[in-house]
C-alpha cells in the first residue's frame, strides 16, 4: 500500500428531503481516505450511508457540504469522461446493470465505444477482457440473458476494467449472488487488484465477506464513520459497540474462535 492518497472525502455531508419537511441526514461530516494500491472495505447495515458515500466518491452525486479529491484534484472540476478514466464502478445487481439485447463484447467495450474507439480495436480488447475475468473470449457474441448471476457480474467487472482505471468502486458486488458464487467473485476481484495494481473500495453490509480481502476497514452507522483501522485490528479487536454487533452476526465456525469472539463482545468496550 502506498502513502499516496488516491481518493478522499473531506467533511462530506448529504441530506435528503422527506415528507412533512423532514430531512434525512444520509451523511454527517464524513472524512475518509483511500490510499493507492489498497483495498478499503466500507461496511455498514442498509441505510448506514455507505452507498451514498460511494456515489459521491464516484461523482454520481454531489455533497451538500464537503468535497472529494481524486489523486489530489477536486472532483468538482472534472468532466464525467475524466472521472471515468480513473474510476469505475461495479454495482450490486448484475441482472439490471447489463443490457440483455447487446452482445457481451459490446457491453464490455462500452467505455471504449463512448470514447469513439473503432470496432477493430475494441472487439479484440473486449474478448481478451472476458478471458481475464474467467470467461471464454468466444462469449463476446453471446447475450447477457443467457448468463448466470455470477457470469453477469464477471462481465460487469470486465466492463469496469477495460478502460484501465486506477480505482474500482464495488458497491455490494456479491449481495445479489448465491453464497456459493460470492467467494468466487471476491477472489476474482482480489486477483485482479493484485495483477492490475488497482485501488479498491469495497462497499458491503457484511463485514464477514471482507475478512480475507481488505487492508483496512471503515465502519459506518447512521451516516457517520464510527471506526476505521487495519482490517486485522478492526475484525479481531473492534473498539466500537456497533462494529462488535456486526461481527457477532458472522461469528467464525471454529468453536474456539467463536467462544473467543463471544467473550470479546460480552466484555464491552
Amino acid at each position: 500500500m502506498s502513502e499516496q492518497i488516491a481518493l478522499e472525502a473531506v467533511n462530506v455531508s448529504r441530506r435528503f428531503p422527506g415528507r412533512g419537511g423532514h430531512v434525512t441526514h444520509a451523511l454527517r461530516d464524513v472524512s475518509l481516505r483511500l490510499h493507492a494500491g489498497e483495498t478499503l472495505a466500507l461496511v455498514g447495515e442498509s441505510g448506514s450511508g455507505k452507498s451514498t458515500l460511494a456515489r459521491i466518491l464516484l461523482g454520481l452525486q454531489q455533497p451538500d457540504e464537503g468535497r472529494v479529491h481524486c489523486f489530489g484534484a477536486d472532483l468538482r472540476h472534472w468532466s464525467r469522461m475524466k472521472r471515468a478514466e480513473l474510476m469505475q464502478p461495479v454495482f450490486q445487481d448484475p441482472y439490471s446493470s447489463l443490457n440483455p439485447r447487446q452482445s457481451l463484447g459490446r457491453i464490455v467495450a462500452a467505455p471504449l465505444i463512448a470514447r469513439g474507439v473503432a470496432r477493430e480495436t475494441w472487439a479484440p480488447k473486449a474478448a481478451a477482457m472476458l478471458e481475464q475475468v474467467g470467461l471464454a473470449p468466444s462469449w463476446a457474441d453471446r447475450r447477457a440473458s443467457a448468463l448466470s448471476g455470477g457470469q453477469r457480474q464477471r462481465v460487469a467487472i470486465a466492463r469496469a476494467l477495460i478502460a484501465e482505471p486506477r480505482i474500482l468502486v464495488c458497491d455490494e458486488p456479491t449481495s445479489a449472488l448465491d453464497v456459493s458464487v460470492q467467494a468466487q467473485i471476491l477472489n476474482l476481484l482480489d486477483e485482479l487488484k493484485q495483477s492490475l495494481n488497482l485501488t479498491v473500495l469495497m462497499v458491503t453490509h457484511n463485514i464477514g465477506v471482507v475478512a480475507h480481502l481488505a487492508d483496512r476497514v471503515a465502519v459506518m452507522n447512521c451516516g457517520q464513520l464510527v471506526e476505521t483501522g487495519p482490517a486485522e485490528t478492526v475484525l479481531q479487536n473492534p473498539s466500537d459497540a456497533y462494529t462488535r454487533g456486526l461481527l457477532a452476526a458472522v461469528l467464525p465456525i471454529d468453536p474456539d474462535r467463536a467462544r473467543a469472539a463471544l467473550d470479546r463482545i460480552a466484555a464491552g468496550p
